[in-house]
């Protein structure tokens, strides 16, 4: 659902985002969990960026935002 908007250049170019998060996403542990493996448990997009938000609360500090979940390595990051 996020990719139909968010893969389209012409819609993002406005907003300089760029268009390969999908790509990306599909080939991540995460991405393979959940298209391929069929884990609806694996984080989606929304998951960690919310519905609209650009970026969750913390977002600079990769353990707070992977620590949600990972909380064993939390502290490694």
């Amino acid at each position: 659902m996020c990719a139909r908007c968010h893969a389209d250049a012409a819609l993002m170019a406005s907003y300089g985002i760029p268009t390969d998060q999908y790509g990306l996403y599909q080939n991540s542990v995460h991405g393979v969990a959940v298209l391929q493996n069929q884990d609806q448990r694996a984080p989606t997009c929304s998951t960690c960026h919310g519905k609209h938000g650009a970026a969750p609360p913390g977002y600079s500090q990769v353990a707070n935002v992977c620590g949600q979940c990972h909380s064993a390595t939390e502290n490694t990051t």
